[in-house]
């Protein structure tokens, strides 16, 4: 029960007409356009990106089939949300390539000891005012953008054909027609929320473009970042000078004076695992934690950290990211994370042959420690051949060797597959496969099927069947070589190693088993 409330004015309200003119007013304030003066100038910047093409699809009537699949894609009670593998505003590009490249950028900044110029990174969290998104700066966006008439219109009328009223105490008060503002929970609203943000990207561009921000390039052949996009947070880099740093306030400002979007200039930045030591050490400190034994915390320390969602998770040397990153670094060699990371740490080969290098960050010695998984699960797929080398790669479709083991021969040509196939027949050479190869692997090459167009050579993933990554597949081949190491170990080192490992798989109370491995080790 709403008893009084502060009017706009600093007046107290406290009857039931005056409180509700004062909701109703403080909600028609929000609604209401402030009519930006700045879409033009924000928007000129911006490149034509939807093709003749894609608005003749647009354009199309609606079928009875694509409306329900609409609706049914429609959660009754929750709007549309972007997940991790959201494309952050550029077409291939995962968040956990953003974090990943974020990382290198950071560790640049710490360990940067030479050179003239210094430079900076500014993380910024932009308060998601869906109820203040200007429709007018929409609009301009997606005319620049080049949709058509009949498009923008349709959107527009979308988020025009809205009223609201407000609900005080059990009453109805108000008939509110706005003139700017996106409804949470409409399908549309988080891609129309992408759009603003084009906005900021587009005066990010043009300022890079002019050479009034200068990113950050990690080294030679290196591609040089401004600014990376996350789900809720940007960071920008630049030359920690007065003239970037006053370039950068403009930016925001302009920004926040067409669309209303403003930063959070309050939220804090917390470091990578912050969250997850946190909420493990509330939970231990807490009287459950107390009154465990130690069995009993190891249980709970597992299902907490188990139980912790966060975009590190996806990218670092945690259970559920083997190889992840790391493979697709490999299967995505034009990817922008790729690019920096190929260019820092191995600018003459692949990520597989890739050596650890001097000061490597944190996020490269993650992926690095992850490559045995990879070589060990991957083998080429023959197409044109140029890229594999005949008695160093895999490529033979044998499952026990996978590489050739015929002895090493001098061949006429370089030593690459493709010195095996006729460029006219598009076959194999038979003779030279012959004359090369033990009788047994002449055939197997010989099984080897060749498209006549002879495209590129492909890495597949030989963990399961479909030839693509999975994170399970890797976990079983990491496992496989975690127990191999230990046999290893154990036959050269700690004679009880294979004692620890049978005490923790027999079925007796977690404090039993750790009651005996203290006894041993304390």
């Amino acid at each position: 029960m709403i008893t009084r409330i502060w009017d706009k004015y600093g007046r107290w309200c406290d009857d039931k007409d005056s409180i509700a003119n004062a909701v109703v007013s403080y909600f028609e304030d929000i609604y209401s356009t402030s009519n930006p003066s700045l879409v033009e100038e924000v928007t000129a910047a911006f490149p034509t990106r939807v093709t003749d093409e894609m608005n003749m699809e647009l354009s199309k009537n609606f079928t009875r089939e694509e409306v329900v699949t609409a609706f049914k894609q429609i959660h009754s009670t929750k709007s549309p949300r972007l997940d991790e593998n959201q494309s952050v505003f550029i077409a291939n590009r995962l968040i956990t390539d953003n974090v990943l490249i974020a990382y290198e950028l950071v560790h640049y900044l710490k360990h940067k000891r030479e050179g003239k110029d210094s430079f900076m990174a500014t993380k910024l969290d932009m308060s998601k005012a869906f109820d203040r998104v200007e429709w007018g700066f929409i609009e301009g966006v997606m005319r620049k953008l080049g949709f058509n008439e009949r498009w923008i219109n349709l959107v527009i009328r979308c988020i025009s054909s809205v009223s609201y009223s407000v609900i005080i105490n059990g009453d109805t008060f108000g008939n509110i027609v706005p003139s700017r503002g996106l409804r949470q929970g409409d399908p549309l609203s988080p891609y129309l929320f992408l759009l603003c943000a084009e906005g900021f990207l587009a005066l990010l561009h043009e300022a890079a473009r002019n050479q009034l921000l200068n990113g950050i390039s990690l080294c030679k052949g290196c591609p040089k970042i401004t600014h990376l996009f996350f789900a809720n947070d940007s960071l920008l880099f630049c030359k920690a000078n007065s003239e970037e740093c006053r370039k950068l306030k403009e930016i925001l400002e302009k920004y926040e004076a067409v669309s209303r979007q403003k930063v959070n200039a309050d939220k804090s930045k917390k470091q990578v695992f912050a969250e997850i030591k946190e909420r493990v050490g509330l939970k231990l400190a807490g009287w459950k934690g107390k009154l465990l034994s130690s069995g009993g915390k190891e249980i709970l320390i597992k299902a907490v950290a188990q139980a912790i969602p966060t975009y590190t998770m996806s990218c670092f040397q945690l259970p559920k990211s083997f190889s992840k990153q790391a493979w697709r670094i490999l299967t995505n060699p034009s990817s922008l994370a790729a690019c920096i990371l190929k260019a820092k740490y191995f600018p003459y080969c692949d990520v597989l042959n890739a050596s650890l290098g001097s000061n490597p960050s944190y996020t490269w010695r993650s992926i690095h420690n992850s490559l045995e998984v990879l070589r060990k699960g991957t083998r080429w797929r023959v197409r044109n051949g140029r890229r594999i080398h005949i008695w160093d790669d895999k490529w033979l479709p044998t499952p026990l060797t996978v590489k050739v083991i015929t002895a090493p021969r001098i061949t006429e040509d370089y030593p690459m597959v493709s010195s095996l196939i006729d460029p006219d027949t598009r076959w194999w050479k038979v003779n030279s496969v012959r004359a090369l190869f033990l009788p047994f692997e002449a055939n197997t090459i010989f099984k080897i099927p060749l498209s006549f167009n002879l495209p590129e050579d492909k890495i597949i993933w030989i963990g399961n069947k479909n030839g693509e990554f999975s994170v399970k597949s890797a976990y079983f081949i990491a496992v496989n070589l975690l127990e191999s190491s230990e046999v290893a170990k154990c036959s050269s080192g700690d004679p009880n190693c294979p004692l620890w490992k049978n005490l923790w798989k027999l079925e007796l109370p977690e404090k039993v088993k750790i009651f005996a491995w203290r006894d041993k080790h304390f």
